[in-house]
């Protein structure tokens, strides 16, 4: 019970952070080499130097869909910021969190979002990515 208490209360406290929509890019890091520093580059993770976006979702095509899946993660879900140590932790349920509901900003991988299988990532992601760090540490979703 005290779990849960905890974890209600930390994703309220999360919820309610207050953003700043217009955060200023400060990395200056190209971490997929491609000439676009990570924070402007609508793809960070893929060589992507013309940033295509057929799809005009502002997410760089080839992080569109699944072949971003599972990046660092055997095909799991759940790595939302690509971190190449494949591990879910609190910066993933942040993004997410951010995400879903305060500025539904990119993702390193949109694929990695929809933690559990359900066609449309919600609050029963961030909800099963909360249980795999801070509790049960059951696995996320399969990428298809």
């Amino acid at each position: 019970m005290i779990k849960l208490s905890m974890l209600f209360i930390l994703i309220l406290m999360i919820a309610f952070i207050p953003t700043n929509s217009q955060a200023q890019c400060t990395d200056s890091t190209d971490t997929d080499n491609d000439g676009i520093i990570a924070c402007e580059d609508n793809c960070p993770t893929s060589f992507n130097p013309n940033q295509e976006d057929t799809d005009g979702d502002g997410i760089g095509d080839p992080c569109d869909g699944n072949s971003c899946c599972g990046f660092y993660t055997g095909d799991l879900t759940g790595n939302l910021d690509c971190s190449p140590d494949g591990k879910r932790n609190l910066a993933d349920i942040t993004a997410l969190i951010d995400y879903v509901y305060i500025t539904k900003g990119q993702l390193c991988c949109n694929a990695n979002a929809d933690a559990n299988g359900g066609g449309k990532v919600s609050l029963g992601d961030i909800a099963l990515l909360i249980d795999h760090v801070y509790i049960s540490r059951n696995e996320t979703w399969a990428c298809e």
